[in-house]
């Protein structure tokens, strides 16, 4: 294994991780956006649920990160990405900006119109993770992509690029993460008629995650998975690959690697302890499992389709892979650097950012009550 090949599994290992961070945050905030007008009840007991959880606002920090670093890592990636899918691209950066904005500016309307400004979030809120799912989705099913002469991305059409695999499995299953999570995060922290409404939703919620992976799974055995054919070419051109689809071979690929199995194994095992935890009425320990299930999911995602990032299924030979996409050596190894810096500083702006909106929305919380 050549210094190129390992730059380029150290950058994907890179994403994946960044990839389970930041899907548990935001899953765990959108969660709790869809289900506020069925928690919080009152006035009072929404501004205390929002006091609780803080604002978001650091999360599209950490989005305009990866982003920045996928652009630079994978351009062209990034810029097949953005040809294609720019306009659910643009919906998720509006969406995480409308919620701490939203939030910020919710007091500042009249009293009557809050009801409806909070079922507008909700709705926001739950398309985003229906859009999120379906991103991710599409890592698996393909997109009706190919690259002209000029390696320029010609898409098919727009209703053509998303299949109901991507809506009915990661589609509703992220939103179903994102109601179990916020659900957990409330049984577990809060108390009074919030909490015990939260933990009403922590069994039934557990039952269509389960439902859908099980279901989810069975599915993908029945889809043409990607692979690439003979020894990679690092840094290769993707009119030149060898990448091929072919039933049953994201099935076949767990087969071949037993070691892969333990990846889906464990998940179920997160899944079904978040289930137990929840019947047990251990609250404290559910937010936990549902935060491993969804690290999980995303080890799935990258086991299942490796090396493959952005399939097609029009022209599988043209898919993009860990060794077409990626930048140069020069350029993966400067970004090492940059690593090192923008990683530590995004993590204290966050660290930050709690602090500092948690303990301001509680303060309003707490002088409204009074």
């Amino acid at each position: 294994m050549n210094g190129d090949t390992v730059l380029r599994l150290f950058w994907w290992l890179v994403l994946g991780t960044w990839m389970a961070g930041i899907g548990v945050a935001l899953v765990r905030e959108l969660g709790l956006a869809v289900l506020l007008p069925y928690l919080g009840r009152t006035d009072d007991e929404r501004r205390a649920l929002i006091a609780r959880n803080g604002t978001g606002e650091g999360h599209p920090v950490w989005l305009l990160l990866g982003g920045a670093l996928v652009g630079a890592w994978w351009p062209l990636f990034n810029a097949t990405l953005f040809s294609g899918l720019w306009l659910v691209l643009l919906f998720i950066g509006l969406a995480l900006l409308a919620g701490p904005v939203g939030r910020g500016y919710r007091d500042r309307v009249s009293a009557s119109l809050r009801g409806g400004w909070d079922a507008a979030w909700m709705l926001i809120a739950l398309a985003t993770l229906l859009v999120f799912g379906i991103a991710a989705g599409v890592t698996v099913t393909g997109v009706p992509l190919h690259l002209d002469q000029h390696a320029q991305a010609v898409w098919g059409g727009f209703a053509a690029r998303f299949t109901p695999y991507d809506v009915l499995v990661p589609g509703l299953m992220t939103i179903a993460f994102g109601i179990w999570l916020g659900a957990a995060s409330v049984a577990r922290d809060g108390s009074g008629a919030m909490a015990g409404r939260a933990r009403k939703l922590l069994l039934p919620a557990g039952v269509l995650v389960l439902l859908i992976f099980i279901g989810g799974a069975a599915w993908a055995t029945q889809l043409p998975g990607y692979a690439v054919g003979g020894i990679p070419k690092v840094g290769g051109s993707p009119l030149d690959g060898t990448t091929f689809a072919v039933g049953g071979a994201y099935l076949e690929r767990f087969f071949a690697h037993l070691v892969l199995v333990v990846i889906p194994a464990l998940t179920a095992l997160a899944i079904l302890g978040g289930l137990f935890y929840a019947w047990r009425g251990r609250f404290e320990r559910v937010g936990t499992c549902v935060a491993a299930a969804v690290v999980g999911m995303v080890a799935t995602l990258g086991a299942m389709t490796y090396p493959v990032i952005l399939p097609s299924f029009s022209m599988p030979s043209q898919s993009l892979t860990l060794w077409n996409a990626a930048a140069e050596r020069p350029v993966l190894i400067a970004l090492l650097v940059w690593l090192a810096v923008l990683a530590p500083a995004a993590i204290g702006y966050e660290i930050w950012l709690r602090r500092c909106g948690r303990g301001g929305l509680a303060r309003e919380a707490e002088e409204t009550a009074s």
